[in-house]
């Protein structure tokens, strides 16, 4: 999970760690990238933001925060990241 949180939350997560761990202590972390379903369908667990791409067409120029998340570019709306996914934008 921590792979999904942007640079300033990994630095609060990791410090709230250090903080708990006694003198000396250890944390293991698998930073393997997150799977993804095969074919493309969405599991139950996964979200579709209410936001379509022919209501806000996030960019270079769009005035959203982008944030690179491995292959593609997140775009920082209304408190969640956003990502071009066919005709919409998934929530991420």
């Amino acid at each position: 999970m921590i792979g999904h949180f942007d640079a300033g939350e990994r630095a609060a997560v990791l410090a709230e760690l250090a903080a708990r761990l006694p003198t000396g202590g250890a944390a293991l972390f698998d930073l393997q990238p997150p799977e993804r379903p095969e074919g493309g369908s969405m599991t139950s667990t996964e979200v579709k933001a209410e936001h379509t791409t022919g209501e806000h067409e996030h960019g270079t120029d769009c005035g959203h925060e982008a944030v690179e998340h491995g292959d593609h570019v997140d775009y920082v709306h209304d408190g969640h990241k956003h990502a071009a996914h066919a005709d919409h934008y998934d929530e991420h």
